[in-house]
């Protein structure tokens, strides 16, 4: 990905490169305000006319608004995967914590308050742990949870 103001040194020596950064900028600034293929268009139509790469991309807008449309949707796309897996992360690391201090006999109000977590989600996830006594496996209470589809 290339981002405008990083990489300076490239920049200078690759002027396409530099007019490309520019070009993904501006698209990123416009898509605020509107959809991402009208995004590229402005962004295309507001480049300086000096741009070596100005006449290339007008004359193939389609074929650059796809090109543009793709990589920002594949670029969502990775924003949310990683999202979901830092939730995941997160609930595995509380499945965990419970099952440990399940493995100590502490009771459901001290879990949730050492957890920091309602009572309620805790006595849910303890519940389920429940069928794994007495050695409560982290992992396998974990995948139970997720069939539950239980709302961490």
């Amino acid at each position: 990905m290339v981002n405008r103001g990083h990489n300076r040194k490239l920049m200078e020596a690759c002027r396409p490169m530099y007019e490309y950064s520019w070009l993904i900028d501006r698209i990123r600034e416009n898509s605020r305000s509107m959809g991402i293929e009208k995004a590229a268009v402005k962004a295309m139509e507001e480049m300086p006319a000096d741009f070596g790469i100005r006449d290339f991309l007008l004359k193939n807008k389609e074929e650059v608004q796809m090109s543009m449309l793709t990589e920002y949707n594949e670029e969502e796309t990775w924003r949310i995967i990683a999202m979901e897996e830092r939730e995941t992360g997160s609930e595995r690391r509380l499945v965990e914590q419970i099952c440990k201090k399940l493995r100590k006999d502490k009771d459901i109000p001290q879990i949730a308050d050492e957890v920091e977590e309602e009572e309620k989600l805790v006595k849910k996830i303890c519940d389920i742990a429940a069928v794994f006594a007495p050695d409560y496996d982290a992992e396998k209470v974990f995948k139970a949870v997720q069939k539950k589809d239980l709302k961490i």
